[in-house]
């Protein structure tokens, strides 16, 4: 096992077998996940993963239905003027 780095959140050193593994911290018993050497608590890495894919997909989403592209359409045109 090799020191991997420490807890985000208390700083507690953590080891680890594996990149990706999961690991709870005994001191403060918060989830983190072995990246390369470098610990990333999973909510960290799940919330990123959400607010990508929210600010990609979401005008998408919304623009598929009727109602979703005429509100778009206003917003677009009091926002810059047209």
């Amino acid at each position: 096992m090799a020191n991997i780095g420490e807890c985000v959140t208390c700083g507690y050193p953590l080891q680890a077998n594996y990149a990706g593994q999961k690991i709870n911290c005994p001191n403060c018993n918060t989830i983190n996940q072995a990246i390369s050497g470098v610990t990333i608590p999973t909510w960290m890495l799940a919330s990123g993963i959400g607010l990508v894919a929210g600010i990609v997909l979401g005008p998408a989403i919304l623009a598929s239905t009727e109602t979703g592209a005429e509100w778009l359409r206003k917003q677009a045109r009091s926002k810059l003027g047209g």
